[in-house]
């Protein structure tokens, strides 16, 4: 079960509170008195569940064998129609959260991203939240009563999806989802806010000095077009896997100069990014800098072309014969098509049909800004560093 939730539908006055929720609803249920029992219910059918939270999701997969293929919308009802929320559990989960946030900090690799979100969207959830975490300030202060309060509105039908994949009947599907979830009653559908860039000019770098033997970096692009549009969304993953060919090249293969560097592609509702990242030796960080822009302006060729499309036919068909992969496959797809669910052969067909002149034409939009890269950076940033980062961007 896919839910609408995450930084895009929290405010400042609720920030990880949808994390929080994921954490505390399978804490206990009508059925279940602890989260251990549930866990061990399902292992003892052999099957198993989890949660995660994104940016714009919250997810709950239940997996189990055919045998037992009722189970499943039973343990979905339980964990988001009759949880427990006991207050005695509560503050075991708010510490949970508040280590997750410790651990992230503590990797420079991750936590530079929270830096680069605070270039790209400055004061709002999206720029402020660490990941889909919350901030140590807002779990901190949660209480129950505005948690509960919290789930109460994000925890509707309206705003859930439902994938079942396996050897199952859809019309006992249909019947059971009626019976668990058609008869609760329903807010209206929550609308997903439109998120602001950050344009302010004198904003294009930030830094965070820590004692590290490297220097973490992201360079990322804000534009108008870069959304889950219908329209645009292949040719766009076309072009991010191009980009990160030469960006591998550049820094890594060819240069030399980073262990890892990659390209990044986050394309959300009403807006989205595209950019790069890498770690470097405080030395090379210039130098880097400069053969990674490069790299982001290069020109595309046909042979880019068919070996961005074969990339991402391989990755949109990977392990589709695993149930996980393709509830996964199907949600993706739900939200970046027009609504239709297109099949593993279909997808590569769409691929194939994407033109040259299409991606030429995105990547040709985005040089134009690339005066507009934000950098964000952490590591051993002295100030002759940050001048040499500054000046390579320039």
């Amino acid at each position: 079960m896919s839910l609408e939730a995450g930084t895009t539908y929290e405010n400042m006055e609720c920030l990880g509170y949808d994390h929080l929720v994921e954490h505390w609803l399978p804490e206990g249920t009508k059925s279940h008195k602890t989260y251990r029992n549930l866990k061990d219910s399902l292992t003892m059918a052999g099957g198993r569940q989890s949660e995660a939270i994104g940016r714009e999701s919250v997810n709950y997969d239940v997996k189990t064998p055919h045998k037992e293929n009722s189970m499943p919308l039973h343990v979905l009802d339980e964990i988001l129609n009759t949880p427990k929320l006991e207050l005695a559990t509560f503050d075991g989960e708010k510490q949970v959260i508040l280590d997750e946030i410790d651990e992230h900090l503590d990797s420079p690799d991750d936590h530079v991203w929270d830096l680069a979100y605070k270039l790209m969207y400055g004061h709002q959830p999206f720029g402020v939240s660490l990941s889909s975490l919350g901030t140590r300030e807002s779990i901190i202060q949660a209480s129950p009563e505005n948690v509960i309060t919290r789930y109460c509105k994000q925890y509707q039908p309206s705003n859930m999806k439902l994938v079942v994949a396996g050897n199952i009947k859809a019309s006992a599907i249909f019947h059971q989802a009626e019976e668990f979830f058609g008869k609760k009653e329903s807010t209206e559908r929550i609308v997903t806010p439109n998120i602001k860039f950050n344009n302010r000019v004198n904003e294009r770098v930030l830094f965070e000095d820590k004692n590290l033997n490297q220097i973490h970096v992201t360079a990322t692009l804000t534009h108008d077009m870069l959304k889950r549009h219908s329209n645009l969304v292949l040719p766009l993953e076309i072009l991010d896997y191009i980009l990160h060919r030469k960006v591998f090249d550049a820094l890594v293969s060819k240069g030399k100069l980073a262990y890892t560097a990659y390209s990044v592609l986050d394309l959300y509702a009403t807006h989205g990014y595209i950019g790069a990242s890498f770690s470097v030796n405080p030395l090379n960080i210039e130098k880097a800098l400069v053969k990674l822009m490069k790299a982001l302006q290069s020109n595309i060729t046909r042979r880019d072309l068919a070996i961005g499309k074969a990339t991402l036919k391989r990755v949109k068909t990977l392990d589709l014969a695993d149930t996980d992969d393709f509830t996964e496959f199907i949600i993706r797809q739900r939200r970046t098509g027009n609504g239709e669910v297109c099949d593993p052969d279909k997808i590569s067909q769409l691929i194939e049909q994407v033109k040259l002149e299409e991606v030429l034409d995105l990547h040709e939009a985005i040089r134009k800004k690339t005066p507009e890269y934000k950098i964000a950076a952490i590591g051993p940033i002295t100030d002759l560093i940050a001048r040499r980062i500054e000046s390579a961007v320039v």
